[in-house]
């Protein structure tokens, strides 16, 4: 049964990529130029969905550790990951430029406060505990004063 829900758990987490840069260029308005790209992202996510679905290859079962079952992660996994990070550089790419394309003249404090809350949300997506995404910027930056109250609010405002 706990690999069932491992295999479930991870049917959704193929889809984050494609979604996430879908939105990005929805937002910053880009979509026609980047059109083919969104929905090769769509495809490859799709391809990431049926190999998690109805093979071993993505997920094999589960690890029983004294904390609870875990996922056994094969070798698509990899190139998931690959894929996965490389949308989400693309995507923060794209707001970096479309900051930079609208006159917005960035300093070194909002450029850090752009990059904490991108670390910040990669983060909250993998639980991952705060001194690995704090060890990134300095403690006291006003960049990261600046966005803070963001993370209270989880919401995305750049």
């Amino acid at each position: 049964m706990a690999s069932a829900w491992a295999v479930i758990g991870q049917l959704g987490v193929t889809f984050i990529p494609a979604s996430v840069y879908h939105f990005t260029v929805g937002t910053l308005e880009i979509y026609s130029k980047h059109k083919s790209r969104v929905w090769l992202a769509w495809l490859v996510s799709g391809f990431f969905f049926v190999t998690a679905l109805y093979s071993d290859a993505f997920i094999s079962g589960v690890s029983r550790f004294w904390w609870g079952y875990y996922a056994r992660y094969e070798w698509a996994s990899v190139p998931f990951l690959g894929f996965f990070f490389g949308l989400m550089a693309l995507s923060l790419q794209h707001y970096w430029q479309g900051l930079s394309c609208r006159g917005t003249r960035l300093g070194k404090t909002e450029k850090q406060g752009i990059i904490h809350r991108f670390l910040h949300s990669v983060s909250r997506l993998f639980r991952l505990p705060r001194c690995v995404w704090h060890t990134f910027l300095p403690v006291r930056s006003p960049g990261r004063a600046r966005f803070h109250h963001l993370n209270r609010a989880g919401g995305v405002a750049l």
